[in-house]
């Protein structure tokens, strides 16, 4: 199996083969890194005004967040234009308690991509440039063509807004947990999560189950 090493930019650094036997370690360590490193640059970037409100609740906050986190910021850059809007919703927090939405249409692999941040994630530095990540993720699922490939294979044995919706609650799977190994943000318990999974559940969704 190969994993790929990271520097503090989310860049590549080299990959190597490592045995099945290893392969735990191997990836928490790997894990690890990108933790340590995200942390470097929330610190670098915001001090110890890391877990204090962002006192500015704007569009540019989130432009500067971006700007500031290296591995946001090449996440960013890697979407080459798709995501085409990121607003500011007048809005406290989603309907379901969500700090921040990215919308797109799974059935359709070039489908126009936009993202809504919530007032509450400005709760903190820290709880801003993590919920910008858990978007990413469901960004880079589009972008990629994840969500369509989804949506294409849960097509094959359910409706066409079973496969919808189970194409989305994959992604959000991934972003919870990337979003933990990555910021340590917890998803245990969390809302969304918890719809995620018994929707893939009741729905007979495979789904990695860690």
């Amino acid at each position: 199996m190969s994993i790929q090493s990271v520097d503090s930019e989310g860049e590549v650094l080299d990959s190597k083969f490592v045995a099945s036997n290893n392969f735990d370690n191997v990836v928490k360590q790997a894990n690890q890194k990108i933790r340590d490193a995200y942390e470097q640059q929330l610190e670098n970037a915001f001090g110890d005004k890391v877990d204090e409100a962002t006192g500015v609740v704007s569009r540019e906050k989130i432009t500067e967040v971006i700007d500031k986190i290296p591995i946001l910021k090449s996440k960013y850059d890697g979407f080459d234009g798709r995501l085409s809007l990121i607003q500011l919703s007048p809005a406290f927090s989603g309907s379901d308690g969500a700090y921040a939405q990215t919308f797109g249409d799974p059935s359709d692999p070039n489908t126009r991509i936009t993202m809504t941040v919530f007032r509450s994630a400005f709760n903190s530095h820290r709880l801003l440039a993590g919920s910008i990540f858990h978007e990413f993720v469901h960004v880079q699922d589009y972008v990629s063509g994840r969500i369509y490939g989804d949506y294409s294979a849960i097509c094959t044995t359910c409706t066409h807004g079973n496969a919808w919706d189970g194409a989305l609650a994959l992604s959000e799977l991934r972003a919870y947990r990337l979003t933990k190994e990555v910021t340590g943000i917890e998803y245990k318990n969390s809302h969304g999560y918890n719809a995620a999974i018994d929707y893939v559940e009741s729905n007979s969704i495979p789904y990695p189950d860690n």
